[in-house]
């Protein structure tokens, strides 16, 4: 996700900025109170790579202006490689942390998806021929997936209005969304495993198949 919710110290209310600012403090729209924003992994490769800019373009524009002395030289790059270097230690502690945070989550979403996609792949072959049963599983499958869309819904929203536009008006946007932007693993894990469940209907019930009942409406 695109933003970090943070809670000020001043009036206690929720404020939102992008992990990918650069910035190590923002004021509260509501009270005006200084809060700290923590360090993201998006944020400290941008400033590294903000360092790295400026120290290219003096370098550049050094040409046409006054040599500076070696020693002034020296010191600057001491100093831009002891920034640099302090940054990249931030931001492998952000990665470790998020490693650590990560773990559990996946398994959960490996699990989610396991079951999900054994389940609904199993019903249809086992129960392909039988109408009733394969009457449960349109409803399993229509429930479940209903529902977790509806939760993707909301986190893109939540995200930001554009990244909840796009998946609402772009219906391949949303499988994107899920699978490259959303952090909630175990919402992806079961995304997924409806995902799969509704292309192996192409193989065993390819007549009932939510993909061509969704494709004979676009072709009316």
């Amino acid at each position: 996700m695109a933003d970090i919710v943070l809670i000020c110290p001043g009036c206690n209310k929720e404020t939102r900025f992008s992990e990918y600012a650069a910035e190590e403090s923002t004021v509260c729209p509501t009270c005006g109170a200084t809060i700290k924003r923590p360090a993201t992994e998006k944020s400290t490769r941008l400033k590294i790579r903000r360092i790295e800019h400026s120290e290219q373009e003096a370098r550049l524009s050094g040409k046409d202006a006054a040599k500076p002395s070696a020693q002034d030289n020296a010191t600057q790059v001491a100093a831009s490689a002891s920034t640099v270097t302090q940054m990249r230690s931030v931001l492998g502690n952000v990665h470790k942390a998020r490693t650590i945070t990560k773990g559990p989550s996946v398994i959960w979403a490996w699990v989610g998806f396991l079951l999900l996609s054994g389940l609904l792949v199993g019903w249809q072959y086992q129960f392909k021929g039988d109408r009733q049963l394969m009457g449960y599983y349109y409803w399993i499958r229509n429930g479940v997936g209903g529902i977790f869309w509806l939760m993707v819904m909301i986190t893109a929203f939540e995200d930001t209005m554009t990244q909840g536009m796009l998946c609402l008006l772009l219906p391949f946007y949303i499988v994107y969304y899920v699978f490259v932007r959303l952090e909630m693993y175990w919402l992806r894990g079961v995304f997924a495993g409806v995902f799969v469940g509704i292309c192996a209907e192409m193989y065993f019930i390819p007549n009932e198949a939510l993909l061509t009942y969704a494709q004979g409406n676009l072709n009316v």
